[in-house]
């Protein structure tokens, strides 16, 4: 996730990034308590390349996995500043930001020199680990409102419900993927199979992510793949790269690591009754 905006902030030009209009003049909003904590509004003049060296330092040491009980404090500073203060963010910054506040309550007061490190030693387990629970749980029930909101959203959307939505955007000259990923989409779209396909899979798929948590591991893991593959799709197709390494993230920490730890914690639980069977003990005595 760090890595999206990483690339988002190292190769956009700042004037770029903090765009100067006649309802943004400065080229960044910046204003209030929350703006005035912005990273991006903290120099002068707003679009110097201060902010942006800092930014790039703090997500280069968030990607290599330096310190996290740090750095992920610093990540969400810099997310946040972005989202806050770019008068152009996309729906990846936004949930950068949100993901990037709940991993420091996932990596509270983790003191390993690396996140590659599996070893730590807190000063107060039980309370890290309940801190840690809980920051678990709010990227399960962020995963769920995403792609809860997006499957929502487009119910309302006639273009969605009648099942020509791809159509559209494949059309529109802002948003026209590339010409060979064009002939390929408009190929799958002359057909009424391939169009419901597309259209309506995206709808169930998406609604599928929005109530992952309750399905059973297997099942999980196929949604997980297909909407990684479907994530890709997007990237691909629209460009929309800085927005996949968020939805990979959100999709990895919401749905593939809580189902691996619920696997870890069965195991351990298997292993924990087998070796207290009283028959067990009996028989090897």
């Amino acid at each position: 996730m760090a890595l999206g905006l990483l690339l988002t902030v190292l190769f956009t030009p700042v004037d770029q990034l903090f765009f100067r209009s006649q309802s943004v003049p400065a080229g960044t909003l910046c204003g209030g308590v929350a703006g005035d904590l912005s990273l991006f509004c903290m120099s002068q003049p707003h679009d110097s390349p201060a902010a942006k060296i800092i930014a790039v330092v703090i997500l280069v040491a968030v990607v290599v996995g330096l310190l996290p009980g740090l750095t992920t404090w610093l990540h969400a500073w810099v997310a946040w500043s972005f989202q806050i203060s770019s008068p152009i963010p996309d729906g990846g910054d936004q949930v950068g930001a949100m993901v990037a506040t709940w991993l420091c309550i996932l990596y509270f007061a983790d003191t390993r020199l690396t996140h590659w490190s599996y070893r730590s030693t807190p000063p107060i387990q039980p309370v890290r680990s309940m801190i840690r629970y809980s920051g678990s749980s709010l990227l399960i029930l962020q995963t769920a409102v995403i792609y809860g909101h997006a499957f929502i959203a487009k119910l309302s959307v006639p273009e969605w419900t009648n099942a020509t939505s791809l159509w559209y955007w494949i059309q529109h000259p802002a948003f026209r993927p590339p010409q060979f990923i064009t002939e390929i989409l408009s190929f799958i779209s002359s057909s009424w199979i391939g169009t419901i396909g597309l259209n309506y899979g995206t709808l169930v798929l998406e609604a599928s992510l929005m109530l992952v948590f309750l399905m059973p591991r297997r099942a999980a893991a196929i949604v997980a793949v297909i909407a990684v593959v479907f994530h890709i799709g997007i990237a691909l197709t629209f460009g929309l790269w800085s927005f996949f390494c968020s939805m990979l993230c959100v999709v990895i920490l919401g749905i593939i690591v809580p189902h691996t730890n619920r696997l870890a914690l069965e195991a351990k639980f298997a292993n924990s009754t087998k070796n207290h069977d009283p028959r067990i003990t009996q028989n090897g005595g």
